[in-house]
């Protein structure tokens, strides 16, 4: 299939199109096709825990991509404004190349650090014609839902790690920072290491789940909770706020002269019932609304009803914090009276 409207329009201009559209990367299609300098810690005689595995040679650093809408289960219905990446290496996308999103990427192995560093942008060859080897100016990682991404080195060919952990670790003397409830300070600690064995004294620039999804330990954060309030005390009666969830991409762009800079994309989604009037004898009151699960009637009752929920991912900020101070920052974009319309634009 050729690219769509919106692949177009994340190839040409990724930065403009991720302040607008909630993007979940995913990860390799099928299965981690063994991309890394050696196996993880799930596979027999694999990397011990907390080892970082490195997505050494080029061929496995580029990866290939499309837009794909998010479809509720429930309903089977597009939710709103929300995309999913999913990824194919060079190897199995073949001839399929061109219909798809070229960019570098970097997936991520439960207990460990990845890490792949990006290489200069090839110059121009002689006369200024570009470079017939596939270089993209768009970098991906892997989904986060409380995972860390570091950024460090030169801009124009940084190194970037992602780490994370599929389940709780379990209480060990070498998981002081995880028993503290600081993930942050471990996957930190480990990237200081690993930069100390290359020899590099390096500043390091990072998201961690305190920064998307999860701040000063409230299971929330800032810009979400005001959002949860807002909409709370709204006293809506076009619908009813069931689920508000903070959620978080990293992405880097490269420009012209070769330097990357690195965001992170700040998503709040939000589930939520679509009301209607009841009228009564003497008052009024909003109900959810329903539909039928199943059109029509069996032979001896009507088809059971379900409420009419929908969901919609709204973008609230992009910030880049690579260069930068090291950390992004937390202040939302969008006013909670702007966010109320484009979720009514849903129902």
């Amino acid at each position: 299939m050729a690219k769509t409207e919106l692949d177009v329009a994340l190839e040409r201009n990724p930065l403009e199109f991720m302040k607008t559209h909630s993007v979940f990367p995913q990860d390799y299609t099928g299965h981690n096709p063994g991309i890394f300098n050696k196996p993880n810690s799930d596979t027999k005689g694999g990397a011990a825990l907390d080892e970082t595995l490195v997505v050494e040679r080029r061929a496995r650093q580029i990866a290939y991509t499309k837009i794909a809408p998010v479809v509720d289960p429930q309903n089977q219905q597009s939710q709103g404004n929300t995309y999913n990446l999913f990824f194919e290496t060079g190897a199995t996308i073949g001839p399929k190349a061109a219909d798809h999103i070229a960019c570098w990427f970097l997936p991520w192995a439960s207990n460990h650090l990845t890490t792949l560093q990006l290489p200069p942008k090839i110059p121009p060859r002689l006369g200024g014609a570009p470079s017939s080897a596939v270089d993209p100016d768009l970098f991906f990682t892997a989904a986060i839902s409380g995972c860390s991404v570091m950024v460090a080195g030169d801009a124009k060919s940084p190194i970037v790690t992602h780490g994370g952990t599929r389940a709780a670790r379990s209480k060990t003397s070498d998981d002081n920072a995880f028993v503290a409830g600081n993930s942050r300070m471990h996957w930190q600690s480990l990237f200081e290491r690993e930069l100390a064995k290359r020899r590099l004294a390096l500043p390091i620039h990072g998201v961690h789940k305190g920064d998307y999804v999860n701040h000063a330990f409230t299971g929330t954060t800032p810009e979400a909770a005001k959002y949860e309030t807002f909409l709370a005390n709204e006293k809506m009666t076009s619908m009813r706020i069931d689920r508000v969830m903070p959620q978080g991409c990293v992405f880097g762009v490269r420009d012209g002269a070769g330097s990357w800079s690195f965001y992170l994309q700040k998503t709040v989604t939000f589930s939520f019932t679509r009301l209607r009037k009841k009228k009564g004898f003497l008052s009024s009151s909003y109900v959810p609304a329903m539909v039928a699960s199943k059109k029509g009637r069996t032979a001896d009752t009507e088809a059971a009803m379900i409420e009419d929920q929908k969901t919609a991912s709204v973008t609230i900020e992009v910030v880049k914090f690579f260069p930068g101070n090291g950390r992004a920052s937390a202040s939302a974009l969008l006013p909670p009276s702007q966010v109320k319309a484009i979720l009514e634009s849903y129902l």
